[in-house]
């Protein structure tokens, strides 16, 4: 099920709007490897955000896909949404409530064209970015957790959403997505080359590399990088250092933009006065 790590970004490009929410929690060093879909059981995306947002109900979810396929991030990837009433699934899941197109037993809560579409398409992308296919094993819908693995409640959620359909079609876009990106080894090779972790939860980190230093912004991409070279086979050494000297570094390696990734030679920043801190750092090394 699981396939190479992507060096991700932590947020779709899908997404029509952010509502961001304080009903959420972490997700305690667990990574998504899964896909969880409800149905709101209303038609609207905008009660359905409202409820989310407001604590009018201890409830959230990532995303909310609303009628007409529109996509809304309710709880960022990092996070884990309040979606299912298990902390243990939903700690590895990204969560979805699913607008539906008409509403009533009679209607057999049905999803719109576009809905599925949706729904497909950010479940291909979440796979994508964090490293894994899409099955039936793996997406499943909230009715099917209490037979699984007895956890969550009775409920009929998600309606007539067609979860085999959804998962065959999210599969397929993942590969599409799969096929259009450059290898591991490029992705890798094009982000820096025989890099070593210096880590601060407070700064994100910096990669030191024969080619120079990197400064990498987000945990979830440092998480991603380390993934990737571990199933490379490269090896992956951590140097820890006070907050002071990463920042120190950070700042001589991070453009004034503040660009996500950002490239200096580490012989050109090692004339810089900085203390000493890249020649501590090229003796760890064993430079």
């Amino acid at each position: 099920m699981r396939s190479p790590r992507r060096t991700a970004l932590s947020r779709s490009k899908l997404y029509t709007s952010t509502h961001p929410t304080h009903q959420k929690s972490s997700r305690f060093g667990s990574r998504i490897i899964e896909i969880q879909l409800h149905h709101t059981a209303n038609g609207s995306a905008s009660q359905t955000i409202n409820m989310m947002t407001s604590g009018s109900r201890q409830v959230s979810a990532n995303a909310v896909v609303g009628p007409r396929g529109q996509l809304y991030e309710v709880v960022e990837e990092e996070s884990r949404a309040w979606t299912s009433g298990s902390a243990s699934r939903d700690s590895q899941a990204f969560t979805m409530e699913c607008v539906n197109s008409a509403v009533g037993d009679a209607s057999g809560w049905p999803q719109s064209p576009e809905n599925i579409d949706s729904i497909a398409s950010l479940a291909a992308d979440v796979a994508f970015r964090n490293g894994f296919t899409i099955s039936r094993s793996n997406l499943y819908g909230h009715r099917e957790m209490l037979g699984r693995w007895g956890v969550s409640y009775s409920t009929a959620c998600p309606g007539g959403m067609p979860l085999d359909y959804i998962g065959n079609e999210a599969e397929r876009k993942r590969q599409a997505l799969v096929a259009g990106t450059p290898s591991l080894n490029q992705q890798l090779e094009e982000i820096m080359s025989v890099p070593v972790l210096i880590q601060s939860a407070q700064n994100g980190a910096l990669y030191v590399y024969e080619g120079g230093v990197a400064h990498v912004a987000s945990m979830a991409r440092v998480a991603s990088i380390q993934t990737l070279r571990a199933q490379l086979g490269l090896e992956v050494k951590p140097v820890r250092m006070n907050d002071a000297d990463i920042s120190a570094v950070s700042e001589l390696a991070r453009e004034a933009n503040g660009s996500y990734i950002v490239r200096g030679v580490i012989n050109d920043l090692s004339d810089a006065k900085k203390g000493g801190i890249l020649h501590r750092i090229a003796a760890k090394l064993g430079a």
